[in-house]
């Protein structure tokens, strides 16, 4: 049965009898003298008190098992311990299993580990339906979720060597100019639809539609800077036009400005339009320099772009690819909160203006409601660790994806080739990363790999109870082919050689052009 209702509160409570049990063995009360305090049976205060006797002489330091055992299960509750854990470090390496899969693994290693099960499960190769239930019943932290995607390239890119290298770097530069809270900036740009998604509203059985304004919207890129006090300056919009008309920015915030080209994507070109703007409202100049943290894209790195913050005074710090997710302070506690605002603020745009439809010269002023407030600015920088400067911020919870990708020492890798970079600002080169030890992470054993999985634990004691005996948790493969491959590296983007790179990249691309692709022409049709 699974919602059994008891009909009686049989059984007395473990903390009961260990208070009775203290009476008895540390103050040498009697046990029938210290059962009737307690209200319970002598009987049950003598067995509890002979089995504590017994675990204290083997060198235990449990407790004697309190109550009455389950009738007829299959996992004890260390066994059922060990799934738990297993199914926690399984969800934090991103690779969570679904129901079908854990029942799966339950009858992997109730066979794998002798334990006496119903014959049913071997029929099905699974357990029932009725065991999962029971089982996320009594572990309460397990509960069946929707799992959302995650990148494979941020899954893996944010592990402890690049998260170590990137504060190794940010506390050399805010060392060596002594920034203040006000002088460390953010910049990101994200994108805003004319096509809301509705908010949840209170409505009738059967009613759940909302009227949007089209079927499909037009994006608008918004990039905004924030600084670490939980100041910003005035947002700048790009347009998906030809040229960007004057009145288009109607509504928005005092100071905004605007540009226009054919996708409404972030360029070089627009990037480096809002790097003047930036240098105007954040004051910034080779007496008065500035840091800026930014995502190292392709447009953010440019040759035109560095040689304006290095005459400028700012100073650009990049993320490590595929990292933003958890350095960068607006992509930490602002979209969250200013995408739901944007939604909202669209709702009643569209109840103000019924039958109408916004168009791209009705989100600047939608916007200019949803800007992210100062307490989320300052939250987004002190949970990213940038500031106050914390390395420490990550725990190992937060490199747990990254573990499938690790390689032993010995395993080809490709070599680093120092050409592009990823902090920027000064004419001296960084103090190089301190090696990194990786003492706090389990050491993995690595096997010659013959399938996409290989254990990564040491192994299996005698007679003991471990899930990943029955199902190791997912590993990459060793490298076969020992071929170099350019890799990415931090510098500073002013440093000579570094910014030589990044020039003859940008001649090596003017020549070679735009990638042309061959159209197949069709076969011309056959006479019959």
């Amino acid at each position: 049965m699974r919602n059994r209702q008891r009909k009686t509160n049989r059984g007395v409570s473990r903390e009961v009898l260990v208070m009775a049990a203290t009476e008895v063995e540390d103050r040498g009360r009697s046990v029938r003298r210290a059962a009737r305090s307690f209200g319970i049976s002598h009987v049950t205060l003598n067995r509890y008190v002979r089995e504590h006797k017994r675990l204290q002489e083997a060198g235990s330091l449990q407790l004697p098992a309190v109550g009455y055992n389950s009738h007829r299960k299959v996992f004890n509750a260390e066994q059922e311990r060990e799934l738990s854990d297993y199914l926690t470090t399984a969800s934090t390496m991103y690779f969570g299993l679904s129901p079908r899969e854990v029942r799966k693994l339950a009858f992997q290693c109730a066979k794998t580990f002798g334990c006496v099960y119903p014959e049913s499960w071997n029929s099905n190769e699974m357990t029932g339906q009725e065991w999962l239930t029971s089982f996320l019943k009594r572990n309460p932290k397990l509960s069946i979720h929707c799992l959302e995607p995650a990148s494979l390239s941020r899954a893996t890119s944010f592990n402890r060597t690049n998260v170590s290298r990137f504060f190794t770097n940010l506390a050399t530069v805010l060392e060596k100019h002594a920034f203040e809270v006000k002088d460390i900036w953010n910049s990101d740009e994200t994108g805003v639809t004319t096509v809301q998604a509705p908010e949840k509203g209170v409505a009738s059985d059967g009613t759940v539609q909302a009227v949007i304004s089209g079927e499909q919207g037009s994006l608008v890129t918004v990039a905004v800077a924030v600084n670490a006090q939980g100041d910003s300056i005035p947002p700048l919009f790009v347009f998906p036009q030809k040229k960007c008309r004057t009145d288009v920015i109607r509504g928005a915030p005092k100071g905004s400005i605007g540009t226009a080209n054919r996708s409404g994507w972030m360029q070089e070109e627009e990037f480096l339009f809002f790097l003047h703007h930036f240098v105007r409202h954040a004051r910034a100049s080779s007496a008065s320099k500035v840091l800026l943290l930014l995502e190292n894209h392709t447009s953010h790195v440019s040759v035109a772009c560095v040689d304006f913050c290095k005459k400028n005074g700012v100073v650009l710090l990049t993320f490590p690819p595929h990292c933003s997710h958890m350095l960068q302070p607006l992509d930490r506690s602002v979209p969250g909160p200013f995408k739901r605002k944007i939604s909202a603020c669209m709702d009643d745009w569209m109840k103000s203006h019924p039958g109408a439809t916004a168009t791209i010269y009705d989100l600047p002023g939608i916007v200019a409601q949803a800007l992210p407030t100062p307490q989320n600015i300052v939250a987004g920088f002190r949970c990213a660790g940038i500031w106050p400067l914390n390395d420490a911020v990550f725990t190992d919870a937060d490199f747990a994806p990254g573990f499938v990708n690790d390689r032993p020492a010995g395993s080809t890798a490709p070599t680093a080739v120092p050409d592009m970079p990823a902090v920027a600002a000064t004419a001296t080169t960084a103090a190089p990363a301190e090696p990194f030890a990786a003492a706090a992470l389990p050491e993995p054993a690595i096997t010659a790999a013959t399938g996409s999985c290989a254990s990564n634990l040491s192994p299996l004691p005698a007679g003991g109870f471990r899930p990943v005996g029955a199902r190791p948790f997912p590993k990459v493969e060793t490298r076969k082919s020992s071929a170099k491959k350019k890799k990415r590296v931090r510098a500073i983007l002013t440093d000579s050689h570094v910014k030589g790179t990044l020039e003859e990249e940008a001649d090596k691309n003017k020549k070679s052009g735009p990638i042309k692709t061959k159209r197949s022409r069709p076969n011309p049709p056959k006479q019959e």
